[in-house]
């Protein structure tokens, strides 16, 4: 695994996970969450897709979408097995 290889498995893990936090408001435990689980769904997909050979010779596109689908898998997954409590109102109407 190349740095460039390396670092754009990060650039689009961190993408996903921000894409993910801004469009699924409800469900997600926040940003830092939405975070590790993009880096470690992204690093997990491209380790695998690497060990079954599935790339021998990885480029920036094929990491790229390895990368992204991992982690969106498991950012989907986290929002629709363990849900956040619902956020709280405050006595003014809006939320704490």
């Amino acid at each position: 695994m190349t740095f460039l290889t390396f670092a754009t498995w990060i650039v689009v893990a961190l993408m996903t996970a921000w894409a993910a936090s801004a469009v699924m408001k409800y469900g997600g435990h926040g940003l830092k969450a939405d975070v590790l689980l993009g880096l470690t769904g992204g690093g997990a997909a491209c380790g695998i897709a690497f060990s079954l050979g599935v790339f021998p010779q990885p480029g920036i596109a094929a990491t790229a979408v390895v990368a992204c689908v991992g982690a969106g898998v498991v950012i989907a997954l986290q929002r629709r097995s363990f849900q956040a409590p619902p956020r709280k109102w405050n006595t003014r109407g809006g939320r704490q």
